[in-house]
Parts: C-alpha cells; sequence; structure tokens
C-alpha cells in the first residue's frame, strides 16, 4: 500500500492566495466559500480519520468479545466520522469550483500538461 502525504493547510492556503489574486478579500472567502478558512483543514482531517479508525477498532474488539451492541456503536461513530470527512471534501470540492469561476482561462480540447511539471494525468 502506498503511503500517501498531503498538507491540507497548504491547500486552503493557496486557495485563499488564488481568491485573493482574482479580487476576493480573505473575509469574502470566510463568508462565502464553504471550508472553514479560520481553522487548519489538516488537523480537521487528521481529528476526523482518528475518529473514524477509533470508532472501527471499537466494533473490532467488540465483536471479538461478542457484545453486539457496543460493535453497532462502533460502526454508528465510524458513520458519524466518515460522514464528517465527507463533508469536508464536499466543501473543498465546491471551492475549488468556486475558484475555477473566479479564472476565465479556457482550456484548450485536447490540452496536454507539459511533462515537465511531472504530473500524471488520470
Amino acid at each position: 500500500m502506498m503511503k500517501i502525504e498531503i498538507n491540507f493547510d497548504d491547500v486552503q492556503t493557496l486557495l485563499v492566495g488564488f481568491a485573493k489574486d482574482h479580487g476576493m478579500s480573505e473575509e469574502q472567502v470566510h463568508e462565502e466559500w464553504l471550508l472553514c478558512y479560520r481553522t487548519p483543514l489538516q488537523s480537521e482531517v487528521e481529528s476526523r480519520l482518528h475518529n473514524l479508525l477509533e470508532a472501527m477498532q471499537l466494533y473490532k474488539e467488540a465483536m471479538a468479545g461478542g457484545d453486539g451492541v457496543t460493535a453497532r456503536c462502533g460502526l454508528l461513530y465510524a458513520g458519524l466520522a466518515a460522514g464528517h470527512l465527507s463533508s469536508s471534501f464536499d466543501a473543498l470540492d465546491k471551492d475549488l469550483i468556486n475558484a475555477m469561476r473566479l479564472d476565465p482561462t479556457v482550456i484548450p480540447e485536447n490540452y496536454k500538461i507539459p511533462e515537465h511539471y511531472g504530473f500524471s494525468q488520470r
């Protein structure tokens, strides 16, 4: 399994910078976009992932002990944590769309990103 490292705080910083470069104030970003740009997204995602993993561990231990009620609670808490993660990524997705709407640059049909950027187009 490949380990992926990402700094979501950098993503926030880049999006706010992009918005400011395109005429929005930081306050407008805070008020009009969906992510909370006043709190670090990295710690939010890490906390919610931790909650998900902790809830699944509760489920696993409860199932091993034959405790179906506690196992079900583990699944409930895991679902809540997954929902919170999903909401964060949904907000990020919508804010990326908001950012693209600020820039009228047209991407030509069949455009290929130059190889020197090292970006894999999937």
